[in-house]
C-alpha cells in the first residue's frame, strides 16, 4: 500500500455525456461551480475557490461516499474587525461631544475614521464566508468533491443526491475488485487529487491514513 502513490501519472480525463447536474450559486456574487453525473457512474466536477482559481476534473464514483458533507467557514476575524471599528468609531465620537471644541478634533477624526473603515470589513468578511460542499472519498474521508457556494444556502438538491448515491452503488458493481485492490486504488485516487491541487496535504495525509488502517 506505501507504494501504491508512488509514480502514479493522473490519467487523462476521457470525454463522457452529462446525465444530470446539480448548480451551486457562488458566494456572494462570486462564481459557484457544478456537480454533474456523468455516463458510466463518474462525476464531473466544475468549482472555483477562492486564492485558487477555476477546476475542472472527473472522479470515479465508486471512490465517493454517499452524501454530502457541508462545512461553514465564517471570517470571524473580519467580523470582530468590524465590530471592534464600529465600537472604536462609537466611543471617539460620544468623547468628542462630551468636549466640546475643546481638543475633541483628534477625537472626531479618529472617530469618523473608524466608522468609515467598519463596513469596509464588514464587507471583506460577506465576502469571505461561505458554504463548502464536500462529497468524501469512502475509508479516506477525504474532500475528494468540494464546491464553494452561498453561506448557510449551498446544498446538494434532494433529488441530485438520490441520483447520485444511485450511481455511487452501481460504480462499484460495474467495477468490482476485492477489498485490497480497492484500497491501493481508492489510494491512487487520492495521490492523484493531490497532485492537481484538489487535495491539501494535511487533508491526504489523513486520508492515506486512513486508508492505510482500513487495509
Amino acid at each position: 500500500m506505501e507504494t501504491a502513490e508512488e509514480g502514479v501519472a493522473p490519467p487523462e480525463e476521457t470525454t463522457r455525456a452529462a446525465l444530470r447536474t446539480c448548480v451551486i450559486e457562488g458566494p456572494f456574487r462570486q462564481p459557484g461551480g457544478e456537480l454533474t453525473i456523468l455516463d458510466g457512474h463518474y462525476l464531473g466536477v466544475r468549482s472555483v475557490h477562492p486564492g485558487k482559481g477555476p477546476c475542472e476534473y472527473q472522479l470515479d464514483l465508486r471512490f465517493a461516499r454517499p452524501g454530502q458533507v457541508r462545512v461553514h467557514r465564517i471570517p470571524w476575524g473580519w467580523l470582530g474587525v468590524a465590530a471592534f471599528l464600529a465600537a472604536l468609531g462609537a466611543a471617539a465620537l460620544a468623547f468628542a461631544a462630551s468636549r466640546g471644541l475643546d481638543g475633541a478634533a483628534i477625537f472626531l477624526i479618529v472617530g469618523l475614521a473608524a466608522l468609515a473603515a467598519s463596513p469596509l470589513a464588514g464587507y471583506a468578511a460577506a465576502r469571505s464566508a461561505m458554504t463548502l460542499v464536500e462529497i468524501r472519498s469512502v475509508h479516506g474521508d477525504a474532500p475528494i468533491a468540494r464546491v464553494c457556494g452561498q453561506v448557510g444556502r449551498a446544498r446538494i438538491d434532494g433529488a441530485f443526491a438520490d441520483e447520485l448515491a444511485g450511481h455511487i452503488e452501481a460504480a462499484r458493481r460495474a467495477r468490482p475488485q476485492d477489498r485490497k485492490q480497492f484500497l491501493c486504488d481508492l489510494m491512487r485516487e487520492h495521490h492523484r487529487l493531490r497532485s492537481l491541487g484538489i487535495l491539501g496535504e494535511e487533508e491526504y495525509e489523513a486520508g492515506k491514513a486512513r486508508i492505510l488502517a482500513a487495509h
